[in-house]
């Protein structure tokens, strides 16, 4: 929300930019993978057996992998900045605190924008 001149305006807060992810992707060894099929902005990447996506709105990141322990687990954080986004790509399995861990398949966790969610592609529980 910025005002001026006694006026409240609502910016969209966009937390991660594209062209950034990019760079930090090519830097990192991943590949970039086609999203033109999603209905939220996102940006999705590939190295070996390690998935990352985020989703450029809303700052969320969901990590794809095999743990060692686990099996196949997803790790999903909300609110990254592109600073953590880059120690994301460093090293997808590091915890920033912002987030939750799911294991073979199993539920994401209640979805921020609940009933007001506009994603018919939605991971997360409504």
């Amino acid at each position: 929300m910025i005002a001026f001149s006694g006026f409240a305006v609502a910016v969209p807060l966009i937390p991660l930019n594209e062209r950034d992810l990019d760079r930090l992707a090519s830097m990192f060894g991943y590949e970039k993978l086609d999203t033109s099929s999603s209905n939220a902005p996102m940006a999705s990447y590939r190295r070996g057996a390690v998935r990352l996506n985020f989703w450029l709105t809303t700052g969320t990141v969901g990590s794809y992998l095999e743990h060692p322990r686990q099996g196949k687990t997803q790790l999903f954080r909300r609110e990254v900045d592109i600073n953590e986004a880059r120690k994301i790509f460093e090293n997808p399995r590091i915890h920033t605190g912002k987030g939750y861990q799911t294991r073979n398949g199993g539920s994401r966790g209640p979805c921020r924008f609940g009933d007001q969610c506009y994603r018919p592609d939605c991971w997360f529980d409504h």
